[in-house]
């Protein structure tokens, strides 16, 4: 009944939220509202089409074929979008390393996520414990700030910025307590990849002498494309050797941060990231 009214609601902002929170139910209870806000995209929107595929996360094929078969926008771009968010690929592991090509498959089931979550390892080789698990543990936020500054283990300051601590290569975190919940902020740190903030996107950029860089789009303009690499540095590249530009579904951000923390580590550091606020 909320979401029926938040439908009816003439702000986009709206809507956007309403997106975010389908991934949280059952695609037998929200299969018809996510085909009614796929109506929605206006087909320029970015930012709505990147919450309406976190929204459809793990059933996009259903809810794909539920809005061509039911869907009452035909608009062109519209459909250009909706298609290109629910088949965009999702790779299995990443690599960091420059030049890489990461494999790519179809986008994860419910089933292959979490058999992937169970096979991963924390630094003391226990397996990572389920998310409703690791929700009902205890964490201490002084202990998750020292985590977080730990430069021998999840180096998270290496790539973020609190305030004026850190290094801007993924998104800032000094208010990320505001912005996402216990159980985003475990999910953004254990399968990065799956939902990638719009703007920090990876991008592979092949030049005519082999050359290839890998880094977030920080500039694209007529005569040069500028990427940031995971270190932080910047690379202009002259459009007229650029053979190749692609953007890949992986994140910057390592797969396995987890192997670099206890347990224990790992909950303390989501309890001190959502205080930041």
């Amino acid at each position: 009944a909320a979401a029926a009214r938040a439908l009816k609601d003439p702000s986009p902002f709206v809507w956007r939220e309403l997106c975010l929170a389908m991934n949280y139910e059952s695609t037998e209870r929200c299969l018809d509202i996510l085909v009614a806000l796929a109506d929605k995209y206006n087909g320029r929107d970015r930012w709505y089409l990147e919450a309406f595929g976190i929204g459809c996360t793990g059933r996009e094929g259903e809810v794909l074929e539920a809005w061509l078969e039911r869907g009452q926008n035909k608009d062109q771009e519209v459909a250009e979008g909706i298609r290109w968010r629910l088949l965009k690929k999702i790779p299995p592991l990443p690599t960091r390393s420059a030049g890489a090509d990461p494999q790519t498959t179809s986008p994860d089931s419910k089933t292959s996520r979490l058999k992937k979550n169970q096979a991963q390892r924390t630094k003391d080789n226990r397996p990572l414990p389920s998310l409703k698990k690791l929700l009902a543990m205890t964490g201490d936020v002084q202990a998750g700030a020292k985590v977080f500054r730990d430069a021998k283990g999840a180096k998270c300051l290496t790539c973020h910025r609190i305030g004026k601590e850190g290094i801007m290569v993924g998104p800032p975190l000094s208010s990320i307590g505001q912005k996402l919940s216990r159980r985003q902020l475990y999910k953004a740190i254990v399968t990065p990849s799956a939902s990638i903030l719009m703007g920090y996107e990876t991008w592979k950029v092949e030049t005519a002498s082999g050359e290839i860089t890998q880094g977030i789009m920080v500039e694209r303009v007529g005569d040069h494309v500028t990427l940031k690499d995971d270190q932080g540095k910047y690379h202009d590249i002259p459009t007229v050797g650029i053979v190749e530009k692609t953007k890949l579904p992986v994140s910057m951000m390592s797969d396995d941060l987890v192997n670099t923390m206890s347990v224990q580590d790992l909950v303390d550091l989501v309890e001190y990231l959502s205080h930041l606020k």
